[in-house]
């Protein structure tokens, strides 16, 4: 038989079990926490641009594509 998924088996208690389940969670502690260390922000820049390396200036859309196309006509 197949196990249960933890939806069928949290629907599957009475209401009052559910209050006690979702109480746990309700006192969750979101309070900002501390600076991030140099480290942790080079990490979290990176994690932001997915891992991608900055473009340089002249790749950015817009710029240097100009000059490129006059010297291909």
């Amino acid at each position: 038989m197949k196990k249960k998924s933890y939806y069928e088996r949290f629907m599957a208690m009475t209401d009052a079990q559910r209050d006690a389940e979702v109480a746990k969670y309700d006192q969750e502690d979101l309070s900002m926490g501390k600076p991030l260390t140099p480290q942790q922000r080079k990490q979290w820049n990176m994690a932001k641009r997915r891992g991608r390396p900055a473009k340089h200036p002249s790749q950015r859309a817009g710029r240097g594509l100009d000059d490129a196309a006059a010297g291909v006509a």
